[in-house]
């Protein structure tokens, strides 16, 4: 067969073998060089991922912590509120507390022919009592109770001693109530 090669291109310079060693080598830089910019740009993107994926968790964390350090705070707060709260009760059961006791001492004495027939406060230290007693021997142990037996109360004052019709006698004592824990 015959070899017929015709230029339809006119003055169209043809490559040495030189000149086409160097632009393939510069094909070759290129394409490499345009790898390396891929792989650089993915990578960059996927360290762009990785860290934003990393912030995510670290700002949710932030937050549930925050949520968290609010609770304690609140709670917190709470607690001095309750703490507050408990030394009032605790204050005003002790008041109560040595009402309490009073009370319960004046119930609990035992005289023979000698009963209370009345309790009542004045102010919150003054405990107004009155006895009855059938006979001049009970009223004697009564006043001899609260004339030598006050280690509980700070004072005993007589308010005043009757003798009613039907024969007994009534004696109404005013008494001061213990300051602080008895």
């Amino acid at each position: 067969m015959i070899d017929i090669k015709v230029n339809l291109l006119k003055n169209r310079h043809t490559l040495s073998e030189k000149e086409y060693q160097q632009e393939r080598n510069y094909l070759r830089s290129a394409i490499v060089g345009l790898i390396v910019v891929v792989v650089a740009v993915v990578a960059l993107f996927l360290w762009n991922f990785v860290l934003a994926r990393n912030l995510s968790g670290i700002e949710k964390s932030i937050t549930s912590e925050s949520k968290e350090m609010q609770g304690l705070v609140e709670a917190s707060a709470q607690q001095v509120y309750l703490k507050s709260r408990l030394g009032l009760v605790t204050g005003f059961l002790s008041e109560k507390t040595i009402t309490r006791e009073s009370l319960q001492k004046i119930f609990s004495t035992n005289i023979a022919g000698a009963h209370v027939t009345g309790v009542a406060f004045e102010g919150d230290s003054v405990l107004v009592v009155q006895y009855t007693s059938e006979s001049t021997v009970a009223l004697k142990e009564l006043l001899n109770y609260y004339e030598y037996d006050t280690g509980y109360f700070l004072q005993a004052v007589s308010r005043g001693l009757s003798r009613n019709k039907d024969g007994t006698y009534q004696m109404s004592v005013a008494l001061t109530l213990p300051k602080g824990s008895a």
